[in-house]
């Protein structure tokens, strides 16, 4: 068996409470997702306990959490048997002799609507924040008071669950995991899988 994976913790304020002596929400994810789920036998159950372990109700979506792509991949003497899955937005592609490159479970991590709400607000909001932050520095009142109402209006977005088809693992107490299986038999066919966290890429 072959596991190809990439954690990318999402990033988030400092939060003195994490475990290990971590501070940094988006670190202590990425290192508990390694950790559980590098070698566990059952996927599936290493993703469920990972969410567990993230997830804290009291900080809601707040929680440490961290976007995850993995293919699961097993050889026999004749198939090999690859089952890709992914939470966030993390991106997994396959090579093909006969079609090239193809990205596996390709939907949007947020709904239409979702993304479109979370679209509207960066057009509506980031260009006076990008110019702030050029013209007065981050540490200025006034770029902090900017992006401290973008973070509150797209919390109001992203810690909506419908809003999303595929959910970072620690952000709620459910996650949402994609799946796909791909069957061949003949190895040659399939050169290459790449797990990557989101685009773009070349």
């Amino acid at each position: 068996r072959l596991r190809i994976s990439v954690f990318d913790g999402v990033t988030g304020t400092p939060q003195d409470d994490l475990p290990d002596g971590f501070t940094n929400p988006a670190v202590y994810a990425k290192e508990k997702a390694a950790e559980l789920v590098a070698q566990a036998p059952e996927l599936n159950n290493a993703l469920i306990e990972l969410n567990s372990l993230l997830h804290d109700p009291k900080k809601a979506t707040r929680s440490p959490n961290v976007c995850v792509s993995v293919a699961d991949i097993r050889f026999t003497s004749e198939t090999m048997s690859a089952t890709f899955t992914r939470a966030g937005d993390c991106e997994i592609y396959v090579h093909t002799t006969e079609e090239g490159w193809t990205e596996i479970l390709p939907e949007d991590m947020l709904t239409q609507m979702g993304r479109f709400l979370y679209e509207e607000l960066k057009k509506k909001c980031l260009p006076e924040i990008n110019r702030i932050r050029e013209k007065l520095g981050m540490e200025s009142e006034e770029f902090k008071q900017l992006y401290i109402a973008f973070a509150e209006s797209e919390e109001e977005i992203l810690g909506d669950p419908s809003n999303w088809r595929s959910l970072p693992i620690g952000r709620y107490s459910t996650p949402i995991l994609k799946h796909s299986g791909l069957m061949t038999v003949d190895e040659t066919e399939i050169d290459a899988i790449f797990a990557t966290s989101d685009g773009p890429h070349t």
